[in-house]
């Protein structure tokens, strides 16, 4: 079964259900200003929402905070490098047997370049790879069990 299409054109929102060869669409300025205010609202909450979705808190914090940033800066889609340090601290933490907060504060005593380079070095290395793999496939086994979804479609 194929998955409706949503797409934006100018102030045209149009979803499109193949299955059944229909389409609604609207324009969005024609909207009560009251309703454009709510889904508006309603879109960024479901952004800062699914920021990292399925990853640690530090990781969906880190998330939120670029992405305020970033619309702050008058732009929607992140273009950014990834922040992936919420996972590589939880990984040293994994491999040293520590808490999280032990290394966040290990790194806190670093200036912003040695944070950068260390954090680089420990992306780098074999062990927190792998650390990182087990800990996504971790999450991943996870939110499937809890998903209530077993519609799984093949086209």
């Amino acid at each position: 079964m194929k998955k409706q299409k949503v797409s934006v054109i100018g102030s045209v929102v149009t979803v499109e259900y193949p299955t059944i060869s229909k389409t609604v669409s609207i324009d969005v300025t024609k909207l009560p200003e009251q309703v454009r205010m709510d889904g508006l609202l309603h879109g960024i909450k479901q952004k800062l929402g699914d920021a990292e979705s399925g990853k640690s808190p530090t990781e969906k914090y880190s998330m939120a905070q670029r992405i305020v940033e970033n619309m702050l800066a008058g732009e929607w889609e992140l273009t950014a490098t990834r922040d992936d340090s919420g996972i590589i601290i939880e990984a040293i933490a994994v491999i040293k047997k520590l808490k999280i907060a032990q290394v966040e504060a290990s790194l806190s005593e670093m200036d912003d370049d040695e944070k950068a380079t260390k954090l680089k070095e420990w992306r780098a290395h074999p062990k927190v790879k792998a650390a990182i793999a087990k800990i996504r496939a971790d999450r991943a086994a996870a939110a499937a069990k809890d998903s209530d979804d077993d519609d799984i479609s093949l086209d």
